[in-house]
């Protein structure tokens, strides 16, 4: 059966996550239909963020590339551009997946940013991104198979994973072989910090994130507890990381921990115990 958007909209509404599309620019493509591929982005997120209010968002088209702006206009909106038009749902719910999850994990409270200065760390959120992107695609595959916006969007199910999959089986993706993430990133941490907008590095962090949050999905709250020191920016990954931990609740900080140890850069000791408790350091959650 099609899902019953009114009762979805009005529960995402009532956690403040209120999205207004646009009028122009779409294509082909009807407003309301781009409102509800939207929505179904965000209610295969939300489950996972219970705690504080969510952000209203005006979603906009643009020419240029997909991005969530600082600056908030009327009402304490947040804006967001998307490139994707015509019937893409693919595309668009992959787009718009990103720039929210940019939204979530307090993107505008940073120092650099705000100043329109680079920041040193943004390659890891430019991964949580890329790595919500795809979790929210499978996600949504999963659902629109049972229960689609419109009974007839069924057939866009396969689509919506097909996009997904063909995604994570790009070649550059995938670390060279016998190397581990933090060897990975001891050759490449300065490339990264440099420009964050590398998605050939990025996506490599980002493949190992979204199978850390395949298999312990409720972590993706951790992410609302990133960046809310705004002077951590131009720390090292090892202070910004642990900055993170520190603010999280106990139910996040062993999965920080267990990033942190992916990454190499947590402390010899917690790497150490990490290493031989193995995935134990997340049981529980």
């Amino acid at each position: 059966h099609a899902q019953d958007f009114s009762l979805i909209k009005t529960k995402l509404n009532k956690r403040g996550l209120d999205i207004r599309v646009g009028e122009s620019g779409w294509g082909n493509a009807d407003k309301e239909d781009i409102e509800r591929v939207l929505y179904s982005v965000a209610a295969e997120l939300e489950p996972y963020f219970p705690h504080g209010k969510l952000p209203p968002i005006k979603v906009e088209h643009g020419d240029d590339t997909p991005i969530a702006l600082y600056e908030k206009i009327a009402g304490g909106q947040y804006v967001i551009l998307l490139t994707a038009k015509d019937r893409h749902w693919s595309q668009l719910a992959y787009q718009f997946a990103h720039e929210l999850t940019h939204v979530l994990s307090n993107f505008d409270n940073n120092a650099l940013r705000q100043s329109k200065q680079q920041d040193p760390n943004q390659w890891f959120e430019e991964a949580l991104c890329e790595a919500a992107s795809l979790f929210a695609l499978k996600r949504m595959a999963a659902t629109w198979e049972v229960s689609p916006p419109y009974e007839e969007w069924k057939s866009y199910a396969p689509a919506l994973r097909r996009y997904a999959e063909e995604m994570k089986r790009e070649s550059h993706r995938t670390l060279p072989g016998g190397m581990t993430l933090a060897n990975w990133f001891g050759q490449n941490e300065n490339a990264v910090r440099t420009n964050p907008y590398q998605r050939a590095n990025n996506e490599i962090v980002a493949t190992r994130l979204l199978a850390l949050f395949e298999q312990y999905p409720d972590q993706w709250g951790a992410i609302s507890y990133l960046n809310h020191d705004s002077k951590v920016a131009a720390a090292d990954i090892r202070e910004y990381l642990q900055r993170w931990y520190e603010y999280c609740p106990d139910t996040h900080k062993p999965f920080v921990q267990q990033v942190m140890a992916e990454l190499g850069v947590s402390d010899k000791e917690t790497h150490q115990r990490l290493a031989s408790a193995g995935s134990s350091t997340t049981s529980g959650q």
